[in-house]
């Protein structure tokens, strides 16, 4: 069993996820803020806000404190603008991100499909080992914006096709891993997904 945290820093669905989390029984769930910088073995980053206004809650002692956690090989898992904010910087305002994968978060432009991406969609995976009853599941997507991935030490596990663009949706890098949609609000397929990547 893990210890797992969930930044909770004034933003995001931190309750959905952390019930999430719950109903797969994977350790103790611990809320992680300025009052409570606890060691953890697997740190989720949530989902749900704007990455110039989330930006802003990431201080300097956030900021240290998921640097030191990957530096001590500890699991790190952004969601949606949480995995935004694994990247430097956006088109969504003039924000700063932790700078940990090189690439930019981009707006998706476009006019075949609507933007924002709002829906389920089966993701393709790249070349990626996972069990099938994952693979071939529907998952919650809701963004405007885009993670343009340029670091070569960073893995596209599974992308989309949306307006002509590629769109990068599980992300890799080392301890370091992101999901562009929302596995906690896509049912039973989401929760065998995060039971899968936080066991991994």
């Amino acid at each position: 069993m893990k210890k797992i945290g969930i930044l909770n820093i004034g933003y995001g669905n931190v309750n959905r996820l952390k019930s999430s989390l719950q109903k797969i029984n994977l350790g103790e769930i611990v809320l992680v803020n300025k009052n409570n910088l606890c060691e953890v073995e697997v740190l989720f980053l949530p989902g749900v806000g704007n990455f110039h206004e989330v930006s802003k809650l990431y201080d300097k002692m956030i900021r240290n404190y998921i640097i030191n956690h990957i530096d001590n090989g500890s699991k790190v898992i952004g969601i949606c603008v949480g995995m935004q904010l694994l990247f430097s910087s956006s088109e969504e305002g003039n924000g700063y991100g932790l700078n940990l994968i090189d690439g930019k978060v981009k707006k998706i432009l476009g006019n075949e499909e609507p933007v924002p991406n709002i829906g389920q969609l089966i993701p393709i995976w790249q070349n990626f080992i996972i069990p099938e009853f994952i693979k071939e599941n529907y998952y919650y997507h809701t963004h405007s914006y885009y993670c343009n991935v340029t670091d070569k030490n960073c893995s596209v596990l599974a992308s989309i096709n949306y307006n002509k663009i590629s769109i990068p949706v599980i992300i890799k890098k080392n301890n370091l891993l992101g999901f562009q949609f929302h596995p906690e609000l896509s049912n039973y397929q989401g929760l065998a997904l995060l039971k899968y990547f936080v066991n991994e």
